[in-house]
């Protein structure tokens, strides 16, 4: 008998059907300035994908601030910020002292 082969089908990370790479005018690797979901506090990020969720289109963001992805919705992402703007809500890390 000969062995059957495994189905090597390769499923992409990003889903285009579940997942859009675009929306509104903004896409992948934009960067913006959003109210996240998870403490509504105001931040700014860059943008790795868009889903659909029971509030609306949103995106999913790397917070510039906190180093992970968080959720903002698109109804949140401020028109047009100032480079300004942006500078002034990313927030400045302490030095760290070396002994």
């Amino acid at each position: 008998m000969s062995k059957k082969k495994k189905n090597t089908k390769q499923i992409n990370f990003i889903d285009e059907v579940k997942r859009f790479s675009c929306h509104d005018g903004y896409s992948i690797g934009d960067i913006v300035v959003y109210t996240r979901v998870s403490d509504k506090k105001l931040s700014v990020g860059e943008i790795r994908w868009f889903a659909m969720t029971s509030e609306g289109m949103s995106a999913t963001i790397i917070d510039q601030n906190l180093g992970n992805f968080q959720l903002g919705l698109c109804s949140s992402i401020e028109e047009n910020p100032s480079n300004y703007r942006i500078k002034s809500l990313i927030s400045k890390r302490p030095e760290r002292k070396s002994k």
